[in-house]
């Protein structure tokens, strides 16, 4: 889940000594739940990524097809209220598929009611609290490898398995160099994280539209562009009329 700022807004009240009536203000330290944040679009809402992250404006929200990364749905939410929260906007993301899926998301996406919908339409659930952060953009955490210390190996997400040094250093600290194995690894390309950072490159975090269906309109029509760059980059060729996906490993 990415999210995309547009304008701020603040409340205010009177100071404490004044009864508004002298031209004396101050900002209040509460906020009302659901308030405008803006005179130019009153559909924009405060954001809480974190308690100490906060924004302005709306949240875009992804559901992406992990191996090739393909955006299968898309759409864009005030950033406050019970109907866009994220568990609620998610169910609405997967509502159309048929089949069972490994559904992966974050702790927003995981509340009681929509994990109990998801397993009750046969997905299987990865929705884990909050990730470590990756040592890149896009990588992977220790909670991704399996690390056998009695075997002294690490096993990558990959299936690669390489030896785990003797303890050394001030912190008796092991590690493990997969080397020339990340070189052309098909995981590259399977990260969320990196599907977020295409979508608001270039400065695309920033909306340039007021209102929710200008902006999911785009939103929309971003992932849309996304989407043929990638096909493009996997092999999609257009020959005798006909459109063609070369085959994996072509």
């Amino acid at each position: 889940m990415g999210i995309l700022a547009l304008v701020a807004g603040q409340d205010v009240e009177p100071a404490e000594d004044s009864d508004g009536r002298d031209g004396r203000w101050r900002i209040t330290r509460g906020t009302a739940p659901s308030r405008m944040v803006s005179t130019v679009d009153p559909e924009a809402r405060h954001v809480h990524k974190t308690r100490s992250h906060q924004q302005d404006g709306y949240k875009a929200h992804l559901a992406i097809e992990p191996e090739t990364g393909l955006y299968t749905a898309v759409a864009l939410r005030p950033g406050a209220g019970a109907e866009h929260h994220e568990a609620a906007v998610g169910l609405d993301l997967l509502a159309d598929e048929d089949n069972p899926l490994d559904v992966f998301g974050d702790t927003a996406y995981s509340a009681g009611d929509a994990r109990q919908t998801l397993h009750q339409a046969g997905h299987r659930l990865f929705l884990k609290p909050a990730p470590l952060r990756p040592a890149v953009p896009g990588g992977f955490t220790l909670d991704d490898f399996a690390i056998d210390t009695t075997a002294a190996t690490v096993t990558c997400p990959a299936g690669h398995t390489v030896a785990l040094s003797d303890p050394g250093g001030q912190h008796h600290q092991r590690k493990a160099s997969f080397g020339n194995l990340c070189t052309g690894c098909h995981l590259r390309e399977r990260s969320l994280e990196r599907a977020v950072a295409w979508l608001v490159h270039h400065g695309n975090r920033r909306l340039r539209y007021r209102g929710t269906i200008k902006n999911d309109t785009w939103l929309h029509t971003r992932a849309a562009a996304l989407n043929l760059r990638r096909l493009i980059n996997l092999g999609l060729t257009h020959t005798n009329g006909t459109w063609h996906l070369a085959p994996a490993g072509a």
